[in-house]
């Protein structure tokens, strides 16, 4: 290994996939943060993609491609939904203009935050939720400014998929809209059961979207608390 000393093995005394993210967060040093699920792998010269983009970009999120396995020996393959995504590589300035991002599990690996947004908007995984890894890329993309979109391949051997988990944009468990996770009001949305549209629109407890007040929001429409940021004590968006 040329460089020993860039590599550090923590000990965080927990065995909670979230809690180990997390205390790699806390731990890293460099200027973006890249997290790899068990068994999955990096392509030749998936940093170098990824980190070429972001600094070309000054993105904050810079995602590509990966392939899972399809439960049939070593074959793998990418899904079917990845290729209009990344078909070429480009710059978006919002999650909005690329809601794939959000209603797809585009990003439960193979892309890299910058640490400092990371920091900034307070962004972890949730301990709290058997697969946090779900909300967790939809989150940040939501949060941060410009995301950079590689074709190329970052990551294979991602896992098959688990039949007892869904994306974030047809689970009315785990669909709570990015503007309620973030401010941890999303138990409120998912016990209320979301659709799909809370991505790319709003969150059906408040109203809100990440890109600001929805135009299907009723002004009237009251709320859990802790839900809607912009919010008065009373409960009312």
């Amino acid at each position: 290994m040329r460089s020993p000393d860039r590599v550090r093995v923590l000990d965080p005394g927990t065995d909670g996939v979230a809690s180990l993210r997390n205390a790699g967060l806390d731990a890293a040093l460099g200027t973006y943060v890249l997290v790899l699920d068990a068994g999955e792998r990096l392509q030749r010269h998936a940093c170098r993609n990824l980190w070429e983009a972001g600094t070309r970009t000054r993105a904050d999120l810079v995602a590509g491609r990966w392939s899972r396995s399809t439960g049939e020996g070593s074959k793998e393959r990418e899904p079917s939904w990845q290729q209009p995504l990344f078909a070429r590589s480009r710059t978006v300035a919002r999650f909005t203009e690329a809601p794939e991002l959000a209603v797809r599990d585009a990003l439960v690996t193979g892309f890299c935050v910058r640490r400092a947004a990371l920091e900034r908007h307070a962004l972890r995984y949730d301990e709290d939720l058997t697969h946090s890894e779900v909300l967790f890329g939809p989150l940040v993309a939501a949060v941060v400014g410009r995301i950079a979109l590689v074709r190329r391949r970052i990551v294979s051997g991602r896992a098959a998929p688990d039949a007892g988990r869904t994306s974030p944009g047809s689970s009315r468990r785990t669909g709570a809209c990015a503007m309620c996770w973030r401010h941890r009001g999303w138990r409120n949305c998912a016990r209320s059961g979301t659709s799909p549209s809370c991505w790319t629109i709003s969150c059906p407890s408040c109203g809100r979207s990440p890109n600001g007040p929805s135009p299907r929001a009723n002004a009237s429409r009251r709320r859990r608390p802790g839900c809607c940021p912009t919010s008065s004590p009373s409960g009312s968006c």
